[in-house]
C-alpha cells in the first residue's frame, strides 16, 4: 500500500511539469506580472513537501508571515517526523546502530543492507523505494529548471530569486545522499 503511495507521488511529481513546458515565453509574458511575487521558491505546498520527506530547513518557513495556515503547516512539518526520520527508525529498529546519524554512518548502515540484500530484502526494497523518490525530486527540480529557462532564461524569478541560476544550484540536493553514495561503495 505504501509503495503504490509512493509511485502515485513519483508520477505526479514527474508529470506536473508536462503543461506548463509548452508555454512560449510570449504566452508566459501575458500573465507573468498576475504572479506578482508568488513563485515556487515560496510555495508552502513545495516547502511541506521537502520537509515531510525530511529536507528540513526552518529558514524557508520565514517566507510565510508568523501567524498564517502555510507557516503554521511547514511549522508543524518541521516538528513532525519526515520520511527521512521514519526510515532511520526501520533501520534502528532492525539493530543498526546510527550513531550520531550523520551522513557517513547512514551509509554504513544502508551498505550493510545492501551487501546482505537477501538477509536485509525488506530495508533493501525501502532504500530502493527511497531512492526513486529522491530521483522523482531530482527529475522535478531538473524539469523546472529547464521550463524557467525555456520560458525565462536567466532573469529573476517572479519571487525575488536568481531564476533559473538559483534553480540549477539545487539541483545537487539530495533526499538520501547516503543511498546515492554507497553505491560507490558497492
Amino acid at each position: 500500500k505504501a509503495m503504490a503511495r509512493i509511485s502515485r507521488i513519483q508520477s505526479v511529481m514527474t508529470l506536473s511539469w508536462e503543461v506548463l513546458s509548452t508555454l512560449t515565453p510570449v504566452d508566459y509574458l501575458k500573465f507573468r506580472s498576475v504572479l506578482g511575487t508568488s513563485s515556487g521558491f515560496q510555495s508552502a505546498q513545495f516547502r511541506e513537501i521537502e520537509f515531510r520527506l525530511g529536507l528540513k530547513d526552518p529558514n524557508l518557513a520565514r517566507h510565510h508571515a508568523e501567524g498564517s495556515v502555510d507557516r503554521a503547516k511547514l511549522e508543524r512539518a518541521l516538528a513532525e517526523p519526515s520520511l527521512r526520520d521514519a526510515a532511520q527508525g526501520a533501520l534502528e529498529r532492525a539493530g543498526f546502530d546510527l550513531k550520531d546519524h550523520s551522513v557517513p554512518a547512514l551509509t554504513a548502515a544502508w551498505l550493510e543492507v545492501y551487501r546482505d540484500a537477501d538477509r536485509w530484502f525488506d530495508l533493501y526494497g525501502l532504500a530502493e523505494k527511497l531512492v526513486d523518490i529522491d530521483d522523482a525530486l531530482a527529475g522535478w527540480r531538473h524539469k523546472h529548471m529547464l521550463t524557467v529557462e525555456r520560458i525565462i532564461g536567466n532573469k529573476p524569478g517572479t519571487g525575488g530569486s536568481a531564476g533559473a541560476p538559483y534553480l540549477r544550484a539545487t539541483l545537487e540536493k539530495r533526499l538520501f545522499p547516503e543511498l546515492w553514495s554507497l553505491r560507490t561503495e558497492l
